[in-house]
């Protein structure tokens, strides 16, 4: 799956993993909360973020995940 910047995600089983294209360096990462439907949970720009996006789709998922705070 390629997000509109450019990058790429990867993932399965509810957990997913956005890398540069095309050096492929790992720049965030993120999954779904067991047990606790439309929460994440990841790590992007050296930050550790939860968002509540309720049936979202993983890509939705990335973008928000790639968004600067």
């Amino acid at each position: 799956m390629r997000l509109s910047s450019g990058h790429e995600v990867y993932g399965k089983n509810g957990v997913f993993i956005i890398a540069e294209r095309p050096s492929g360096d790992v720049v965030s990462a993120f999954y779904a909360v067991e047990g606790s439907p439309g929460w994440w949970r990841g790590h992007a720009f050296g930050r550790v973020r939860r968002l509540f996006l309720p049936g979202a789709e993983p890509l939705t998922v990335a973008e928000r995940f790639m968004r600067r705070p």
